[in-house]
């Protein structure tokens, strides 16, 4: 990924119950290989949906390199 990229994460979302209810779709990270102590999980997108009974949705994220980098401290 170069540093002008931008990196599409989309994920299929479906109500399997009964009633209508609302959603909050989270998209976490993490860094495997950092040659510094990185947190587990960090979180780089939400989006609140809303779903009927029975349906299925599309969330899509879009996250530019910008948002994976990280400063070391002196």
């Amino acid at each position: 990924m170069g540093a002008s990229d931008t990196l599409s994460v989309s994920v299929s979302v479906t109500n399997t119950g009964a009633r209508a209810g609302d959603e909050v779709v989270q998209l976490y990270i993490r860094d495997d290989v950092a040659r510094v102590s990185r947190p587990v999980r960090e979180l780089k997108g939400f989006q609140r949906i809303t779903l009927r009974a029975g349906d299925v949705r599309r969330v899509s994220f879009a996250i530019a390199a910008e948002q994976l980098a990280f400063t070391i401290p002196a």
